[in-house]
């Protein structure tokens, strides 16, 4: 669990600030390194940053003792309240895209990685489903 909080303080940290982090591999690895990193500069490059609040909610945690173990973890995610302005410009600081009208489910995969550090790998959006 403590991977999956610090990945989300550190996610939001990176996308309200709009800047990277080295901090963010202790956390998170493989696509989801990737994603993250490639957000922030697509942020910083379209003069964007995310602000407001982000609600999350765990609805479910499940571990399996796989090799390497995974922890499964479902949250609800709340960004109604959470917008993308401009940061540059005329438009600065007015909302570039509008907030979700609802929060959705998220699922979240933790490994053990082979170095013995947990960190979140996967990140699947369930859009059909609603919280």
């Amino acid at each position: 669990m403590a991977a999956f909080q610090n990945y989300l303080s550190l996610e939001n940290t990176m996308a309200t600030k709009v800047e990277h982090s080295n901090d963010i591999v202790k956390y998170a690895d493989g696509n989801v390194l990737t994603l993250i990193n490639n957000y922030v500069t697509e942020e910083r490059q379209g003069d964007f940053a995310d602000t407001g609040t982000e609600y999350i909610k765990v609805t479910n945690v499940a571990k399996d003792t796989g090799n390497p173990p995974i922890v499964t973890i479902t949250a609800c995610i709340d960004d109604t309240k959470y917008y993308q302005v401009t940061t540059y410009g005329s438009r600065k600081g007015q909302v570039a895209a509008a907030a979700p009208t609802s929060p959705s489910p998220s699922i979240f995969r933790v490994h053990k990685g082979s170095d013995g550090v947990w960190r979140v790998n996967a990140v699947t959006a369930e859009v059909k489903d609603k919280c």
